[in-house]
């Protein structure tokens, strides 16, 4: 009861930061996928007690996961190398399965405060919605629908990896008839605390590996696609920004006919001249300038929150794909685990090229938003307005870069050094084995 108590006191304390606005954009982006899934849990709706419950029993089923994965491995290893690779693999992916399921719950405050401000779009310019910024908006929807497969391919083929590769095992050279506390007729070969040699153990340790390796999969799928949709919403902040600064012009007339009646007939020297032109000018400016500082403010937040997530798997990224990529060269002894091995290999390279994309995505947009601002008429304009375009100016040639912990960039660069480094490991490994 203790310990039920404090976990209760935790979720009470980290669901302060959860309002109104927050829960409508969760249930509108994600429906009840990270409810149920414990990434977010509608404490509000289901209560604490069940909440606290949910989340104790999902990070106890990983932790007694990963642990019997650990003993595994190290029997393993004078068994057979290639299901010591296989149960190394898993041991990596339940092990930041659970450190995310954890993170994502620590840092509801933060989730809950980004995803209020997404309900309000970060920064209100006060001016008339275009056309072409609605037409971002609904390309930017159609992008995030994309990706709703990841989470659902993550799901269906850590299921399919347990349930076809020890049936299809069987028809490979190797030898099952060793003596050992390790069962080699479960899905992923372990070690467990029970007998698992009787019907009734075989059962619970069969439901305990499906379960698991589904949760596994529905926790990266929904870690990665909350990621991608925080990380979306900023891009489109971004190309709204540039949409506004491409337009500076258009939107100072309009201000200034609102406000001063008809445009008047002069040419672009004396037009920006005219005193009541520049104010709307510098109010157009200025309005850019505060979007962008809270885009930086927006973007130095969720890189925080993300540092360590995306740490856990670009460090470990090139040992894994290198792992998965292991188990193909020997198809003829263990045929399933080849196929597992594809899988995975095919699943993780897509999940890293996504995040990659991402984080491309965005310092890509910065340089978008600099040579939008050279765009700008500024060598008509006064020396207020010239130096509010040097202020932005100096503000977009600091790199803007999602970085893991400081010390890995997420963009097409590390992607490609990833994919380099797995198939290094994967010759070395091979030559080694061989």
């Amino acid at each position: 009861m203790g310990l039920t108590t404090s976990v209760e006191g935790l979720l009470r304390k980290w669901n302060d930061a959860s309002d109104e606005y927050s829960d409508i954009v969760m249930q509108r982006e994600y429906r009840n996928y990270v409810h149920i899934i414990g990434l977010y849990p509608n404490i509000n709706k289901v209560g604490y007690f069940w909440s606290c419950f949910k989340i104790m029993i999902i990070g106890a089923s990983l932790l007694f996961h990963s642990i019997g994965l650990v003993v595994s491995t190290v029997l393993l290893y004078d068994i057979n190398f290639i299901y010591f690779s296989s149960a190394l693999h898993y041991v990596f992916v339940v092990g930041i399965s659970f450190f995310y399921n954890f993170h994502f719950n620590k840092n509801r405050k933060f989730l809950a405060r980004y995803h209020s401000r997404m309900y309000f779009n970060f920064y209100d310019y006060k001016e008339e919605t275009t056309d072409e910024i609605r037409e971002l908006v609904k390309s930017t929807e159609v992008q995030k629908k994309r990706f709703m497969i990841l989470p659902i391919f993550s799901a269906c083929a850590a299921v399919c990896i347990l349930l076809l590769a020890p049936i299809l095992d069987k028809y490979g050279t190797f030898d099952f008839d060793i003596e050992t506390s390790i069962n080699f007729n479960l899905p992923l070969p372990m070690v467990y605390v029970f007998d698992t040699f009787t019907v009734a153990g075989y059962l619970v340790a069969l439901t305990h590996q499906l379960l698991s390796a589904m949760l596994c999969g529905l926790i990266f799928g929904g870690c990665g696609y909350m990621y991608i949709v925080m990380v979306s919403s900023l891009s489109l902040q971004m190309r709204i920004l540039i949409h506004r600064l491409d337009t500076i012009e258009a939107r100072a007339l309009s201000i200034y006919e609102a406000n001063f009646g008809p445009k008047p007939k002069l040419n672009d020297y004396d037009l920006y001249r005219d005193r009541r032109f520049s104010k709307c000018m510098d109010y157009c400016l200025k309005r850019c300038v505060e979007h962008h500082k809270v885009i930086l403010s927006n973007i130095a937040e969720l890189n925080d929150f993300s540092s360590m997530p995306l740490f856990a798997i670009f460090f470990v990224a090139a040992l894994i794909i290198a792992l998965a990529m292991l188990g193909s060269s020997f198809w003829k002894v263990l045929p399933g685990n080849t196929i597992a091995s594809l899988v995975l290999c095919g699943t993780e390279i897509a999940f890293i090229g996504t995040l990659s994309s991402l984080g491309q995505s965005i310092t890509d947009l910065n340089e978008d938003i600099r040579t939008a601002i050279y765009g700008i008429k500024w060598y008509h304009c006064n020396k207020r307005f010239c130096m509010n375009v040097r202020i932005l100016l100096v503000k977009t040639l600091e790199p803007v870069t999602f970085t893991a912990c400081g010390l890995i960039k997420i963009c097409y660069d590390t992607y490609a050094n990833i994919i380099n480094s797995a198939y290094s490991y994967y010759n070395i490994v091979s030559a080694t084995g061989s």
